[in-house]
């Protein structure tokens, strides 16, 4: 399989923000882990809809870029970055 080099650029810079996140929001981040696990439903309404909007910045930015299949691209990368993140899911 050939994988297009401007893809791998994207990638590589989506992760960078990602990572960059992580550092500079810990807090944040921190909560967002504690959240995943609440059952109350407003929690994982703003959760699933903070999520979503996170999946359509990706996954537009794989479709500006041409990339093709960019919803099979978004969840790959989507799940590679949760199980990079949190290892123990």
């Amino acid at each position: 399989m050939v994988i297009d080099p401007s893809f791998e650029k994207l990638e590589r810079e989506l992760i960078s923000a990602y990572e960059q996140i992580l550092s500079s929001r810990r807090q944040e981040t921190l909560l967002q882990m504690q959240a995943l696990t609440m059952r109350e439903k407003p929690i994982r309404t703003a959760m699933k809809a903070g999520l979503g909007e996170v999946r359509r910045l990706v996954q537009e930015a794989f479709r500006s870029a041409g990339i093709p299949d960019p919803e099979d691209r978004t969840i790959l990368f989507w799940l590679g970055e949760c199980f990079a993140t949190y290892p123990w899911l």
